[in-house]
């Protein structure tokens, strides 16, 4: 046979092994780097409780007939955190360990096993054009996003990850307003802050629930919720860009260049003061700085309907989303314009978190690299999330031609669009099944959609919760700073400085805005030089400082 012939042949025969399930429009279906002649590798892998059966799995079977391999698994604790505190014991005390860790890691983590030597570098393969096929199938600026993190400051990259920088995903701070209270007091949906300030007012003072009784809550939140619930954080965004959760709470400046404290400016400091202005006149309770999440959802479920306006990521904080009458209430509006024009919604920056890393120990390195790699193709991605093409999913245009989402109404760009469930009225995602990893390889998803056939999406009558999703692709993203600080990687010598420091940092600004809003701190010039000088105690430039070597280094 020639080697045109044989090219041919293993083409096919992937094909084959893949259930001839749609090629992704804009990547070619994918093929493994290498194939092995029947060896086995042993896999220790992040349990989960989905998981029935990881040897008979319609994953691994997809697997081992690609790579003519035999995957053997080692189920390790589902917790992230009992997960890896076993593979530390392992990698450092042997003697039976695993060729392949596949599971929840911390960056920074597995860099330090990579410098002491306990794991492999991959840069030999992935740099090689012949055998990051898959890898170069990523789309250029989001390969670009992953590898600022995964690449090691000493310049090597020790593990595959995964991405998913679904908008939906990324933007979690989303804003309702009471509609059936603006109709009822004859108002329009406020745009900027000042107009919130009166509406809230008028939400305050004119009963809109109409029981005849004083228990409106103008505004309500769940501070402690942290990520797209805080709502502090949410409105402060109409005065400057501040998402608390990430790096210590820094940002980058308007080009892009400069790493800098929002919570040390001017405008942050405007925007306490106006959340201090609602405080003070009851029409944001203090209380939102210490309700957990059952007070939280128990107080937007109340009837009659007593919450005029929140900022909340998840529209199921409200009980039975698709029939709640106090949601239906509620309309999403844009995020709100501050006094000098500003009308930010705080992001997530994408995060590539390592699933996949490749022992010393390994007795087959080559072909760990390509079985991690591989799961790069779109079409193999797919699998891993979704479960068994034609039955859990499918990308067949022809199918998916009489199907939408929000996303497509919207007019997003999408990387690919699925249907879920064609075949089948169980869901991989919550019901026990022997069809995938439950997720945890690395994957790639991207801008990447999907519409479930049980549930349906509608475009000529519209659920509520569709009609909110298309708005939000319609008016969020165009919200999104520039430039977005990325989950920095530091340099081995100072990773339990700047955990340390980023710890205490935002432990410190949490407190402190909380006193601030509730007049515990004043925000009269004196106090406010306080709170700085106690942010360079705890050593915020030199935070800053660290944070920018490791920014630039990443660039």
């Amino acid at each position: 046979m020639t080697a045109r012939n044989r090219l041919v042949a293993l083409i096919c025969a992937i094909v084959m092994v893949l259930g001839l399930f749609t090629v992704h429009a804009e990547n070619e279906t994918g093929a493994p780097a290498f194939r092995g002649n029947g060896e086995t590798l042993i896999i220790g892998i992040q349990g989960n409780a989905l998981v029935e059966d990881y040897e008979n799995n319609y994953f691994t079977k997809l697997l081992e007939d690609a790579l003519n391999v035999n995957l053997d698994f080692v189920v390790l604790p589902n917790a992230a955190k009992d997960f890896r505190t076993k593979v530390s014991m392992v990698l450092t005390t042997g003697p039976d360990i695993p060729d392949v860790f596949i599971g929840s890691f911390v960056n920074n983590t597995v860099y330090s096993y990579g410098q002491l030597g306990l794991i492999l570098p991959l840069n030999q393969w992935l740099e090689d054009d012949e055998t990051n096929r898959n890898w170069m199938s990523i789309k250029q600026a989001d390969r670009e996003m992953m590898l600022r993190e995964m690449r090691a400051p000493d310049g090597n990259i020790y593990g595959f990850a995964s991405i998913n920088n679904k908008l939906w995903n990324l933007l979690k701070y989303r804003t309702f307003i009471n509609k059936v209270w603006l109709d009822e007091l004859g108002l329009a949906i406020p745009t900027t802050t000042e107009e919130l300030y009166q509406t809230l007012k008028a939400f305050a003072e004119e009963d809109p629930n109409g029981n005849g009784e004083n228990d409106e809550i103008p505004a309500f939140g769940y501070v402690q919720g942290g990520v797209g619930y805080d709502i502090v954080a949410g409105l402060i965004n109409a005065f400057t860009y501040y998402e608390p959760s990430k790096n210590g709470g820094l940002a980058l400046d308007e080009a892009g260049e400069k790493v800098i404290a929002p919570y040390t400016t001017e405008e942050f400091r405007a925007g306490l003061e106006y959340v201090t202005q609602l405080c003070r006149e009851n029409l944001l309770p203090a209380d939102v700085f210490t309700v957990d999440k059952t007070q939280y959802q128990a107080v937007l479920n109340a009837e009659p309907n007593t919450v005029g306006f929140t900022i909340t990521t998840s529209m199921s904080v409200w009980e039975n989303e698709y029939e709640n009458e106090n949601l239906h209430q509620m309309q999403i509006i844009e995020p709100l314009t501050g006094p000098e024009g500003v009308a930010y919604t705080a992001a997530i920056a994408p995060t590539s978190t390592i699933r996949y890393i490749i022992p010393t120990a390994c007795k087959n390195p080559e072909l760990a690299y390509a079985l991690g790699e591989f799961m790069y193709d779109w079409n193999v991605g797919q699998v891993s999330r979704y479960g068994e093409p034609g039955v859990d999913f499918t990308s067949d245009p022809d199918v998916l031609k009489d199907y939408t989402c929000a996303a497509i109404e919207a007019g997003i760009d999408v990387d690919g669009f699925v249907l879920l469930r064609p075949g089948t009225d169980y869901d991989i995602q919550e019901d026990k099944h022997s069809k995938t990893w439950a997720s945890v390889n690395p994957i790639y998803q991207g801008q990447t959609y999907d519409v479930d056939r049980i549930l349906g999406f509608d475009s000529s009558n519209p659920s509520y919760t569709d009609k909110v999703e298309i708005f939000f692709y319609e008016n969020y993203p165009q919200h999104m700073p520039e430039h977005m600080l990325p989950a920095l990687v530091f340099d081995e010598s100072v990773l339990d400085q700047i955990a340390t420091m980023q710890s205490e940092i935002k432990t410190f600004v949490s407190s402190a805005v909380a006193e601030f809003v509730t007049g515990q701190r004043s925000l009269d010039d004196a106090g406010w030089q306080t709170y700085l000088d106690e942010l360079e105690t705890l050593g915020l430039s030199q935070m800053i400082e660290l944070s920018q070597e490791a920014y630039d280094r990443g660039n």
